[in-house]
């Protein structure tokens, strides 16, 4: 499971294709390199080797001569002592002779087969050859958003509070963490399109680079089964009302479910509840659980309106939970097509990077009520004057 950052973070990010390192050395080196090569050890051991050996017999050598003038008082009479057979003798040649031969058969000598090649670029290839790939995550699948009886859970009566400043403070700590539940599932979804496409473009760097067969059938084994990603993808298409063109690429798909699949900031979400349920006091919020005063359009889907106008036979849908009911208004925004607009801003803010506040995103909500701009003017007027984006998290994914 992957952790989500929820807040103080410096903006959307999204999950990044690993760049293939071993295309870019393969044409600048490969060429000039012998197997062997990377496979010597390092230089500095042969002049290891002779440091050892020569300081080893010099000071054979010199507590000899020191030993002997101790002994005789004379340093050529020291001299004619000194035996040279013991320094000299043919078991010392002999390992001589075998160091230097080793070093010439084992490769430890300096002079490497290459032309322009540093070594430190070996040791990088090393590392390069075993960068891991993406890990896979699991697709994520949210419980139905659907309508209820609103049977068995009532909000709390924010009509008991006499001051308006103190209701808003309860209906924000009320509204909030249903709001940010909401939007982590969303998140969890998102992560989960972002690795499908970052993991694919890998695999596909990757093969192209493979040296062999076997290699690219290796790559094969460790990217999941393409039937079961597809059969996922197909799962959240439907979730999300979106029909792919027929023989539509993956990389088509993906990216139009990128433009659903994201969440929607908590201002807005905020501002539209109060809106829409009077800051939590209206009479489908305390028996619907209906903050957003959403429709539904056949028969016993939820409660009648008083005011209904003649000829139309709309309802306002009930919800067994707020939470439900929260659930259920995002779903809408990211998966109806009257909203492509706000989806589109949002979109075009998550290219730039950048993070995108409610106040903007309530410019896509002229087809939300039959008021249109003054309707949306009245949600930005809202988010300003209450403060609300203060409670925007910037979501990693």
């Amino acid at each position: 499971m992957y952790f989500i950052s929820r807040q103080n973070t410096s903006g959307p990010v999204a999950l990044q294709p690993l760049t293939s390192k071993t295309k870019r050395f393969r044409q600048e080196f490969e060429p000039n390199i012998e197997v062997s090569a990377v496979l010597r050890p390092k230089p500095f051991l042969f002049y290891l080797y002779v440091f050892i050996t020569f300081s080893y017999y010099f000071s054979i050598f010199f507590v000899r001569i020191l030993y002997e003038s101790w002994r005789y008082l004379h340093f050529l009479d020291t001299l004619r002592a000194f035996n040279t057979e013991t320094l000299m003798s043919p078991s010392s040649l002999l390992v001589c002779v075998a160091i230097i031969l080793g070093s010439a058969v084992f490769g430890i000598a300096p002079q490497l087969k290459t032309t322009g090649l540093p070594q430190a670029t070996l040791v990088a290839n090393d590392i390069v050859v075993d960068e891991p790939m993406l890990p896979v995550i699991t697709p994520f699948h949210p419980r139905p958003v659907k309508l209820g009886a609103a049977s068995d859970y009532t909000p709390p009566e924010f009509a008991l509070f006499t001051d308006s400043s103190a209701r808003k403070q309860a209906f924000y700590a009320y509204m909030l963490p249903k709001i940010y539940t909401a939007n982590a599932e969303i998140t969890f979804e998102r992560q989960w399109l972002l690795n499908m496409s970052a993991r694919r473009q890998e695999a596909q760097s990757r093969a192209a680079n493979a040296i062999n067969d076997d290699e690219r059938m290796t790559l094969d084994k460790r990217v999941p089964s393409e039937n079961e990603e597809l059969a996922a993808l197909a799962k959240m298409e439907w979730r999300y009302r979106l029909k792919p063109k027929k023989r539509a690429s993956l990389e088509s798909r993906l990216k139009q479910l990128l433009l659903r699949v994201d969440v929607v900031p908590a201002s807005l979400v905020l501002a539209q509840a109060a809106k829409e349920s009077g800051w939590g006091t209206s009479r489908f919020a305390r028996e619907g659980n209906n903050f957003f005063g959403i429709w539904c359009f056949y028969k016993s889907c939820g409660m009648t309106p008083e005011r209904r106008d003649d000829g139309r036979f709309h309802e306002v849908a009930m919800f067994d939970t707020v939470e439900e009911g929260v659930r259920y208004y995002i779903r809408t925004i990211n998966s109806h097509i009257a909203y492509d607009g706000l989806r589109e801003t949002r979109a075009i803010a998550r290219q730039q990077n950048e993070p995108f506040a409610g106040e903007e995103l309530a410019s896509g909500l002229l087809r939300y009520s039959e008021r249109g701009l003054m309707y949306v003017n009245e949600i930005q007027s809202m988010i300003r004057y209450n403060q609300l984006q203060r409670f925007t998290r910037q979501w990693r994914a």
